[in-house]
């Protein structure tokens, strides 16, 4: 099991791999103000599902928030644990955890996809991605990826984006009946 230099481990899966995950970014944040100048940073989000017992453990250094849908239409962000990496060597992550439960889709997307702007200059934004998620629920995760990206690039429409428009989604499955 790996040490870990913020918090006492104990022989629990979410703390050894909450240990791992903050480790993981607290070198990875370290190598990058090492090598760049300040104003050479980035942001991630870096998660690990334990498909045995569904917990998502994750963290959320600066970049968008994803979104963990549930199937009776609630919702919730997956929000930062602290700054983009590269701006401060030290910074700590604290990893946080959800229980993925059957029917549960995260949704991961880039923003290129909510700064996607249209010819009136209006942003996609989080809300018509949400809203557009909602509208959808039968959509496979692959499908739901594509009918997202068509939507954005019908939206934006003619206009020339600025940025990479990246979209991943996974779902548990519903238990067969």
């Amino acid at each position: 099991m790996m040490t870990c230099s913020s918090k006492k481990c104990y022989h629990s899966a979410h703390l050894s791999t909450a240990c791992f995950i903050d480790n993981c970014v607290e070198r990875i944040n370290s190598l990058l103000c090492n090598s760049t100048t300040p104003e050479k940073y980035a942001t991630m989000f870096y998660g690990v599902l334990d498909t045995s017992t569904h917990q998502f453990v994750f963290t959320n250094a600066g970049n968008t928030q994803p979104i963990l849908f549930r199937p009776d239409g609630n919702y919730m962000k997956l929000t930062d644990t602290g700054l983009p990496i590269g701006l401060f060597d030290g910074v700590k992550h604290e990893s946080r955890q959800i229980q993925f439960n059957p029917g549960d889709m995260l949704l991961l997307y880039s923003d290129g996809v909510s700064e996607s702007v249209n010819s009136n200059e209006d942003y996609y934004g989080e809300e018509r991605l949400v809203d557009f998620v909602l509208k959808n629920p039968g959509l496979s995760p692959n499908e739901l990826v594509e009918a997202i990206i068509g939507d954005v690039e019908a939206f934006a429409a003619d206009t020339i984006q600025h940025d990479d428009i990246t979209v991943m989604a996974l779902r548990r499955q519903m238990p067969a009946e």
